[in-house]
């Protein structure tokens, strides 16, 4: 079985992409997890998607309880599809969510479904017309989806260019620092300032870029998937995010490594999560695999752990 060459042609997939594939596992676990089953993600976690999307803007300070209603409307859509169907040509997105409103039951599941619609319809403009249901959620702002994704890339670069400053300039502080104890000529030490600062600032539009174009790429890709399907499938939220990983190539080279670092950490989280509820899914064989074919794929600390909680043990 080792030596078919089925096996042979994944092992040398792995060896060649392994760190690109660890990321689309992470991507679609994440974005997967976040809006169907937030439960099984850390809350601060969750409230940082939530404030990157803009939802707190949008929907207000209750957005991750919003957002959690919606996502269980979107359940429910994927269960009963004729419940959720296309809004009507001539209707607008308000009228249709007054008619599904009153066919709500009048149960704490349907109270709280109302809860969500009331929050979209408080976001919708007066006569705009979005021809699916679960993208008047999404964007409704705006009926199309290519729009609200250019909107969510500038709203998302706007959030995080703060966030980055900041931490730049912490970064900045620690290297002139170092570089005022140096040793090195003035006219040196000029030269390598001016270098740091220039790197900074383009590592900063680099990164605030390639966070923003993964979660507009996540938007519409999502739109995409949904028009291609003709209806709402959970597993689409998983391979949007799939859709939206080639944002990494943004970013300064490397970046791939430290991007594994962090969202294989906040897939590992989740996956205990899942572990402690008695859920098994298929990333966490992925990641093992990955792990135990191409190590280099995150950095060691990382690697070590997956192996000794899950006894993988590395080719001589």
């Amino acid at each position: 079985m080792s030596n078919s060459p089925i096996v042979n042609n994944l092992k040398k997939l792995i060896h060649l992409h392994g760190d690109h594939i660890v990321w689309a596992s992470s991507a679609f676990h994440i974005c997967f997890t976040a809006f169907n089953f937030s439960e099984y993600l850390s809350k601060s976690y969750f409230k940082s998607l939530v404030y990157i999307t803009g939802s707190y803007e949008r929907f207000g300070p209750d957005a991750a309880n919003i957002i959690i209603g919606m996502s269980n409307i979107i359940k429910y859509g994927t269960r009963h599809p004729e419940k959720l169907p296309d809004i009507p040509a001539g209707k607008s997105t308000i009228e249709y969510l007054n008619v599904f409103e009153k066919s709500l039951p009048t149960t704490e599941e349907g109270n709280a479904f109302k809860k969500s619609v009331d929050a979209i319809k408080g976001a919708l403009p007066p006569n705009v017309h979005h021809t699916k249901f679960i993208c008047a959620m999404q964007h409704p702002e705006t009926a199309s989806c290519t729009i609200a994704a250019l909107h969510t890339c500038r709203d998302v670069v706007r959030r995080l260019i703060k966030i980055y400053i900041l931490l730049n300039l912490v970064s900045l502080s620690v290297s002139f620092g170092s570089l005022a104890h140096s040793k090195y000529k003035k006219k040196t030490t000029k030269k390598t300032a001016s270098f740091i600062i220039k790197s900074a600032i383009v590592n900063t539009i680099r990164s605030c870029l390639m966070v923003a174009g993964f979660v507009g790429g996540f938007s519409l890709s999502l739109c995409t998937l949904r028009k291609l399907f003709g209806r709402e499938y959970l597993v689409s939220w998983g391979l949007a995010g799939v859709m939206a990983t080639p944002s990494i190539l943004i970013d300064k080279p490397g970046r791939l490594l430290e991007m594994n670092t962090f969202s294989a950490t906040k897939t590992f989280e989740s996956l205990v999560l899942f572990v402690e509820m008695g859920v098994m899914i298929p990333t966490i064989g992925v990641l093992c695999t990955i792990m135990n074919e191409y190590p280099y794929a995150m950095n060691g600390y990382m690697t070590g752990i997956f192996k000794w909680i899950f006894n993988i043990k590395s080719h001589s």
